[in-house]
């Protein structure tokens, strides 16, 4: 796709969140997301200074959202 849009000369807004993406000097290439180093860190810091929690992911999470049947 960076190519592509190197190509193409006009600028173009991606959601990918790893910031090698917007670090392959391609001027014409924008990310608009959040990284998830950052992301995480933003997080832990909000259960534990804002919520007061004294664990944060405590449960396992495998990367997708699973919903219960009922």
């Amino acid at each position: 796709m960076a190519p592509d849009v190197l190509k193409l000369g006009k600028p173009v807004m991606i959601g990918g969140t790893n910031p090698d993406l917007t670090h392959m000097s391609n001027p014409w290439l924008f990310r608009f997301r959040p990284n998830d180093t950052y992301s995480g860190r933003v997080i832990a810091d909000f259960g534990v200074n804002t919520l007061g929690k004294k664990k944060v992911g405590d449960r396992p999470f495998d990367g997708c959202v699973r919903h219960r049947r009922r």
